[in-house]
């Protein structure tokens, strides 16, 4: 009985032991997955806005013994490990830089490949030129095979995304991205005929030791630049020839220009379109550390010529030598409009028209402007020679001023403005720099705020001039003096001049130092005067000195207070009346 007991155990150990080894031979080993990327062998390279599709396949060693379907991913963590192991500091590619399988991989039973599928690297979301890692591995695994995943096994795909010349179509929805020097330097080749094309910076653009060959709008074409504000630096010619359009948010740095053809200046040599007067040209500009000199005419720090349209919260720091009708923010205006603009320009002129600001601005209206340069040089023997505008013939000033120190070798230079030759308004405007004439003939034409009154009518509201003036004759503190042919109707109110007259050699007045045949009508003036200077120098013309003060009792500002100054333009509360 015992035998048979043994027998049994026997046969029952030997039975339990071979169905062991036949579930083992079922399940077999763990299949240790992987993951294969076809045509990759060192860093990716792809341009922005490009993309680029690899094959992928599933391995495993060995196969295993029922079928899986398997996802893959992005593993942070082999990132970590990689970069520990290697001395590498890469970073995770983002998410959004590459696209995964649709569909998971098939990994048939006993086979040690996986179909292929595909993943796509785009490169959205990195930063230019650095390189990420990829670790991709396995991350869900279905089906009832035992598995294991592999670091060793997993594809570690290294990615750089690169900056192409230029990208987009060039539309306003979709604006050519300038992103390097060789891009930017096919910017006038990307101009289409009677379109506009719209471009937009990436980066800054260094053009040392490049000849800039000057892009024209000419032929109907158009083009709307933005700097997105980035510099473009070391320029050798206007970066637009013919600038038919708009450009924004740029900075132009270190350029230096040299000329002998008419219109030149730093952002363009012409500019603007006499059929779109009031189309913006030029919007948040700076131009600093810049020289462009031209034995031309029309030559300006921003423009040489503007031939209609809109320019505002733009400031130029150059200097600027020039012919005729040359500014230091442009040499000439026609019906513009220039708004919250600045130029701290000097400026040199061989011929007429120089200004601080603008050379020659005809039908122009420049509010809350300055001019703050060193100086306004003119070389030619009839002038017309201004701190803020040279020569204007039609418009308006108002709410602007010039400091700067102003000199011609000839006829007609003011504080403000030179010549006054249309119908010209200035309003709640100073002047604060010398007046210089020293060899001025005959005709001379020196005032602090106004030089020579041509052709009106000229109004002139709350403004004031503080600079002393040198000439020879016929010459004003406040205005120099009038046409000599032609009566001009003159109107001043609300006006004062501190500026010291003893400079002027002979003829002088504290209002204007020759009339000649001109209307005026003058109120609320005041002539702050300490030795005894006549209101007006000469001429035919009688001015009224009613309703005006000419002397040094009390504070300006209490003169100003006795005529009726308004407080709301004015603030008298110290001793000189001071602009809201």
């Amino acid at each position: 009985m015992k035998k048979i007991v043994g027998l049994a155990l026997v046969a029952l150990t030997m039975f339990s032991a071979l169905s062991c080894k036949n579930d083992n031979e079922q399940s077999g080993p763990a299949a240790v997955l992987g993951v294969s990327v076809k045509g990759i062998e060192n860093v990716v390279e792809i341009p922005r806005r490009q993309s680029q599709t690899f094959e992928v396949q599933l391995t495993s060693a060995p196969g295993p013994y029922n079928a899986l379907t398997v996802r893959i991913g992005g593993s942070a963590e082999l990132v970590e490990k990689y970069n520990a192991a290697h001395g590498t500091s890469y970073e995770m590619l983002p998410a959004e830089a590459y696209d995964l399988p649709a569909i998971p991989f098939l990994l048939p039973r006993y086979n040690k490949v996986s179909s292929l599928e595909t993943i796509t690297l785009k490169g959205a979301g990195c930063v230019p030129e650095q390189i990420y890692l990829l670790p991709l591995v396995p991350v869900k695994v279905e089906g009832d095979a035992t598995y294991e995943v592999s670091e060793e096994d997993a594809a570690y795909i290294l990615f750089k995304m690169l900056l192409p010349e230029q990208e987009g179509e060039g539309t306003e929805d979709d604006p050519y991205i300038l992103n390097n020097v060789a891009g930017f330097q096919k910017l006038g080749a990307m101009l289409r005929e009677g379109e506009t094309v719209y471009y937009k910076l990436a980066a800054d653009m260094d053009l040392e030791g490049i000849e800039w060959q000057s892009v024209s709008c000419e032929g109907n074409k158009k083009a709307f630049l933005d700097g997105d504000g980035h510099t473009i630096s070391h320029l050798t010619a206007p970066l637009f020839a013919v600038l038919d359009g708009t450009v924004i948010n740029l900075t132009i740095d270190g350029a230096t220009i040299e000329g002998t053809v008419a219109d030149m200046g730093v952002l363009a040599g012409k500019a603007g379109s006499a059929n779109s007067v009031n189309a913006l040209v030029a919007q948040n500009v700076t131009i600093t550390n810049s020289t462009i000199t031209n034995t031309n005419d029309r030559t300006g720090g921003l423009f040489g010529y503007l031939l209609g349209g809109v320019v505002e919260n733009v400031e130029v720091a150059t200097t600027v030598n020039g012919g005729q009708q040359v500014g230091g923010f442009i040499g000439r205006v026609d019906a513009g409009t220039v708004v919250n603009c600045s130029s701290s320009s000097n400026v040199t002129a061989s011929g007429y028209y120089s200004g601080g600001f603008i050379g020659l601005a005809v039908n122009v209206t420049v509010k809350g402007c300055h001019a703050s340069g060193k100086s306004v040089n003119n070389k030619s023997n009839y002038s017309r020679v201004g701190g803020l505008i040279g020569q204007m013939e039609g418009g308006l000033v108002e709410k602007s001023y010039s400091s700067v120190d102003v000199e011609g070798l000839g006829h007609f230079a003011g504080g403000l403005i030179g010549v006054v030759n249309g119908e010209v308004e200035v309003r709640t405007s100073y002047a604060t720099g010398k007046v210089t004439l020293p060899n001025s003939g005959n005709k001379a034409g020196a005032g602090g705020l106004l030089g020579r009154l041509d052709k009106g009518p000229v109004t002139v509201t709350n403004c004031y001039c503080t600079g002393a003036l040198v000439a020879d004759r016929w010459s004003g503190a406040f205005l120099g003096n009038t046409n000599d042919k032609t009566a001009v109707d003159i109107t001043v109110t609300n006006c004062f001049t501190t500026s010291d007259i003893s400079g002027i050699t002979r003829v002088k007045g504290v209002f204007i130092g020759n009339t000649y045949v001109s209307n005026f009508n003058c109120t609320g003036f005041i002539g702050w005067n300490t030795t005894g200077d006549p209101f007006y120098g000469t001429g035919t013309t009688v001015v009224a000195t009613a309703g005006n003060y000419l002397g040094a009792e009390g504070t300006i500002s209490s003169q100003a207070a006795t005529l009726g100054w308004s407080t709301d333009i004015w603030d008298l509360s110290e001793d000189v009346p001071v602009l809201k």
